[in-house]
């Protein structure tokens, strides 16, 4: 038994050929994903402006890392960051072996909870092939307990995504 939980479940649903069937049933084969799409997805969200205040007793300004909105714009940031990598694993790191269902289903769903305000659609057309394939994969292939699964068998460990999440800060700030 492996230390982790994730790599036992992970290799008892993985096939020979390197599939393996999520929680939903989904059976994908995990691909590696280049590091310059992540850092590119990294980079897309930027990082934002440190304030500066005018220290009275220098009479100068300063930076002022410390600025309740901008450690507020900061988290948001970090936020962003970490969803823009985890959509680039979810459209690169993963290949849906069955292809994205025809049956319509699961886009009567999204549709759904788009009417009831509970999901966001714009910008995304479902009769374009690849924003399909990236609805369906976040928002019915890969549930809640996959990801620590997926991250295991990419090799990237929680701690290490908690560690590219702090280091996001950047300025010497995290």
């Amino acid at each position: 038994m492996n230390k982790s939980p994730a790599v036992d479940i992970a290799k008892r649903r993985q096939d020979t050929d390197g599939v393996v069937t999520l929680s939903t049933g989904v059976r994908v084969r995990l691909r590696p994903i280049p590091p310059g799409t992540m850092q590119e997805a990294r980079a897309s969200v930027p990082l934002p402006k440190v304030p500066v205040w005018i220290n009275p007793d220098k009479d100068r300004e300063e930076p002022n890392p410390n600025d309740p909105e901008y450690l507020d714009a900061l988290t948001e940031c970090n936020r962003q960051r970490i969803q823009a990598i985890e959509e680039v694993a979810l459209m690169f790191g993963l290949e849906l072996i069955d292809g994205v269902p025809d049956d319509g289903d699961w886009e009567r769903n999204l549709q759904w909870l788009a009417r009831r305000k509970r999901l966001d659609l714009g910008g995304y057309d479902m009769t374009d092939a690849v924003d399909r394939e990236f609805l369906y994969k976040k928002h019915c292939a890969v549930g809640p307990n996959d990801w620590r699964t997926i991250q295991k068998l990419m090799g990237v460990t929680r701690e290490e995504v908690d560690e590219a999440a702090d280091n996001f800060r950047g300025d010497g700030e995290g």
